[in-house]
């Protein structure tokens, strides 16, 4: 009889022991699956979120900001330089020409010397009119290239549009103000003697 208990002691003992056994495993099974399916998951979750929070917040910040920095010195630099490049052809300088009074218009005439240089067959009244104009250019302001045409023969002469007493016509071989009048002759008789050829104006352009 003491035999038997103590051989169903025995067994209850390593049941026991067993059981302990068997829960303990699976207890700390459960918590390392557990532990490893949220740590993976929230390892993943996080790795992604911070991710995608990170690279939109990076690269649309870095983005935007270097392209407005960029934009902006290549907006200006491309200005100021397409600006200043464009003022210089389109008018040599810094600043326009722009049209004088009539008083400013004589006072450039008598002050200009190309009325000093020697008429001749390969300097003419065209290059006089070029020098003149490119002088008044020069001095800023917008002076006209006049071709006037006579029934066989043509001449060459500039113009000013006054401000305040409209267009004004000079000779720049001599400095004379000049009325032209279609039919009437070029030449006042009653200060230069008639030329050899026809003067009486057909017709006249400016060039601005």
């Amino acid at each position: 009889m003491r035999l038997w208990k103590s051989v169903l002691v025995s067994v209850l003992i390593v049941a026991l022991a067993g059981n302990v056994y068997f829960w303990n495993w699976q207890y700390a099974t459960g918590i390392r699956s557990s532990y490893d399916s949220g740590f993976l998951r929230g390892y993943d979750e996080g790795n992604q979120t911070g991710y995608q929070i990170g690279y939109s917040d990076g690269y649309e910040k870095g983005n935007s900001s270097g392209y407005q920095l960029g934009f902006l010195d290549g907006n200006e630099t491309g200005f100021a330089d397409g600006y200043i490049q464009g003022v210089e052809d389109g008018a040599g300088r810094g600043y326009t020409i722009r049209d004088p009074t009539y008083n400013e218009a004589i006072a450039f005439a008598d002050s200009d010397t190309t009325d000093e240089n020697e008429y001749s067959e390969i300097y003419t009244c065209h290059d006089f009119t070029a020098d003149f104009k490119n002088n008044a250019f020069e001095a800023g302001y917008r002076c006209g290239y006049t071709a006037i045409e006579f029934p066989v023969h043509a001449h060459a002469i500039v113009c000013f549009n006054t401000v305040d007493d409209g267009l004004m016509f000079i000779e720049p071989q001599s400095d004379d103000i000049m009325t032209l009048t279609i039919g009437e002759p070029y030449w006042d008789r009653t200060i230069y003697e008639p030329p050899e050829y026809d003067d009486t104006i057909v017709s006249f352009d400016i060039i601005w």
